[in-house]
């Protein structure tokens, strides 16, 4: 992208590759995922050999399943972000929201399974205004590496059609369900792959992209397994379901200005004082 502005790269292309200034939470998160692994595989080298201890696809999303509890009870993935705010708050503004929890993915080599395939977030309702930030925890190369469409970000949805199917091995409200696998898949054309570009994202780097980008990855082609987490933000006052949002407190507050910490002040004044 020499040559061009950061601003004008994501116009573009929809999406930034960054360095990110803190790795502090990411050394904890391969810290912690290689302890807990450890206790029922003590002969794990490292996050990388997983797909040679955790043989079978049940194991695989039992122990799927831990890891995502712990990842998400210790708080990293919105920590990652607030590490690194200087850059979402220059990108998307001083008033931000971060998902409160968000995905862990483990993606075995040759495992397509493993995957949630190509796909785009807006057809499953999801926002142009939201940001996704792939986080590896695992260096995977370019064959390991999730793939976007350049350009695809600005583009009707219908350009992208697709069939939904529904998926035998995630049922709705199942294990695999609640680790972000979808139960009725919208299955892209195949015509359409051959315009993904694979983006190598290295540990220490974040891949950050709109809803509205073609993405995935088909199957891990690299000979390690990719551990890495996707936390998405927005602006607050984006036109999103906020009242959804409140119900289900899917994001939570990360950022705020000081003109939006004013104005909640007043409007919590003026509403204590007309109930006088």
């Amino acid at each position: 992208m020499s040559g061009i502005s950061r601003d004008e790269a994501f116009l573009r292309n929809g999406w930034l590759q960054i360095d990110l200034a803190s790795r502090k939470t990411l050394d904890a998160v391969r810290t912690g995922l290689l302890e807990l692994l450890r206790r029922d595989y003590p002969a794990m080298e490292d996050l990388e050999s997983y797909h040679r201890h955790v043989l079978g696809d049940d194991e695989h999303i039992a122990v799927q399943k831990r890891l995502f509890d712990w990842f998400i009870a210790s708080g990293h993935g919105p920590a990652i972000v607030g590490e690194n705010l200087a850059f979402f708050r220059d990108l998307l503004g001083p008033d931000l929201h971060v998902q409160t929890s968000p995905y862990l993915r483990i993606v075995r080599p040759a495992k397509p399974g493993d995957n949630v395939n190509i796909h785009r977030d807006t057809h499953y309702g999801g926002s142009p205004y939201e940001l996704s930030v792939h986080v590896p925890f695992t260096d995977c190369g370019l064959a390991g590496s999730l793939a976007l469409i350049p350009g695809s970000h600005v583009e009707a949805d219908g350009a992208y059609p697709y069939e939904q199917i529904v998926d035998p091995t995630t049922p709705k409200g199942s294990v695999k369900h609640q680790l972000g696998f979808t139960y009725a898949p919208k299955v892209m054309q195949p015509a359409d792959l051959a315009k993904l570009t694979p983006i190598e994202t290295r540990f220490g780097q974040a891949l950050v992209f709109s809803l509205s980008a073609v993405h995935g990855q088909v199957v891990n082609s690299s000979t390690v397994t990719r551990f890495s987490t996707d936390v998405r933000v927005v602006h607050s006052h984006a036109p999103i379901d906020w009242a959804r949002n409140e119900a289900t407190g899917y994001y939570r507050p990360l950022s705020r200005s000081a003109v939006s910490a004013a104005a909640e002040a007043y409007f919590a004044a003026d509403a204590a004082y007309k109930t006088k």
